[in-house]
């Protein structure tokens, strides 16, 4: 699980003040206004998205998002694998603390980690997933099919560790 980010244009003020609305949209970590998807990525010899929820404003932590969204439909007995940042650790697994008895863990959370990050590059590749230029209210919809065109696509291209040019590979098989 992992959350990604859309840049947008900084939200209209009047007499070009800071209000609440920029603050809101303001992504501290990317320096620049943006949205945030959370996605969630099933485990497997054929990873795909299995559930995505947003957009929040880029100021909200990735943990909040997920504490009131994602971490709320699992099993009681699931887990997820999540980056440092989350805290939860009853219900995420991450790097535990560096030492000769978790390397082997660590590897295997590192595994599983990059194909949260391929499919987020997938989804990247998506002019609309980088930057936003339309309405806001229809960016939702928008990041919604580029979600199930990524899906359709592994079926004909696997995650692998590398990922060739948008005009390679799109529809080709079809």
């Amino acid at each position: 699980m992992d959350v990604t980010r859309t840049r947008i244009r900084k939200p209209i003020t009047p007499k070009n003040k800071i209000n609440a609305l920029t603050k809101l949209y303001w992504s501290e970590k990317d320096k620049f206004h943006a949205w945030k998807y959370e996605i969630m990525v099933s485990l497997g010899r054929y990873p795909k998205i299995v559930y995505f929820s947003g957009p929040y404003p880029g100021s909200i932590h990735d943990y909040r998002i997920a504490r009131n969204c994602s971490l709320t439909k699992l099993n009681p007995n699931e887990k997820v694998c999540t980056d440092p940042a989350y805290k939860d650790k009853k219900r995420c697994m991450t790097y535990k603390e560096k030492n000769k008895k978790n390397k082997f863990y660590n590897k295997k959370i590192g595994d599983l980690r990059l194909n949260v990050e391929r499919m987020n590059q997938r989804i990247k590749i998506f002019s609309a997933a980088r930057r936003w230029r339309g309405k806001r209210h229809q960016h939702k919809y928008f990041f919604r099919a580029i979600c199930y065109i990524t899906n359709l696509e592994l079926e004909c291209q696997p995650l692998s560790g590398d990922l060739p040019e948008r005009d390679d590979f799109i529809f080709e098989k079809y």
